[in-house]
């Protein structure tokens, strides 16, 4: 039988998600998921709205606690880190310190046109 897992979940430890990661915890748990991947936002683009946001230790804690409170979920802690080839030795720094268990790497700018929404890519 097919699990349903969902790797790439944004949190309150990044400025663009609304819910914490108990609570997301405790819905995917009721829908039945096997397990959750949070996913928190690394950025250092200087026009990046989630740029220098990351509070590791805050979200080393988010995490446990969701742990905790939804014991039969498997989840898992991984960083998105945006352009880590035009910022590796911040990103390199952002990963020290704390264990993750999975990095994505993120093409959110091209130079510095965002390349995530065409609305703002247009000035609109």
């Amino acid at each position: 039988m097919a699990q349903l897992i969902d790797l790439h979940v944004h949190t309150t430890n990044s400025p663009d998600a609304a819910l914490g990661e108990v609570e997301l915890a405790r819905r995917a748990s009721a829908k039945g998921l096997s397990a959750l991947g949070f996913v928190a936002h690394v950025d250092f683009h200087p026009k990046d709205f989630c740029a220098l946001a990351f509070r590791a230790g805050r979200y080393d804690e988010a995490v446990g606690e969701a742990r905790t409170s939804a014991p039969g979920l498997r989840i898992l802690k991984g960083v998105e880190i945006g352009e880590p080839h035009r910022f590796m030795p911040p990103s390199l720094e952002a990963l020290s310190g704390f264990p993750y268990d999975y990095v994505v790497g993120a093409l959110h700018w091209v130079g510095d046109i965002l390349v995530l929404d065409p609305w703002d890519a247009a000035g609109g």
